[in-house]
């Protein structure tokens, strides 16, 4: 018996499985990022020769969570005429 003990090495099943359920959370439900209000930048901006302005809200899904959301649009004045 040797002073250091190593656990046993995963196989091959095991090592796939745990690929797979790393992928599935870094892609399907990755962390949430934290970020503040500000660092969504301005609330009006130009961007393609118009002003736009963002709009921000609270929205609460079928589950009972509060989303925050941003809707980005041109500012009434910028907008393009109906055809």
């Amino acid at each position: 018996s040797s002073a250091t003990s190593q656990p046993p090495k995963a196989s091959y099943s095991e090592m796939v499985k745990q690929f797979y359920d790393a992928l599935v959370r870094s892609i399907i439900r990755p962390p949430r990022a934290q970020y503040s209000m500000r660092d969504l930048g301005p609330a009006k901006f130009t961007y393609g020769g118009r002003q736009h302005h963002r709009r921000d809200f609270q929205l609460v899904n079928a589950r009972g969570l509060t989303l925050q959301c941003s809707h980005w649009e041109p500012l009434p004045t910028e907008r393009p005429a109906p055809r």
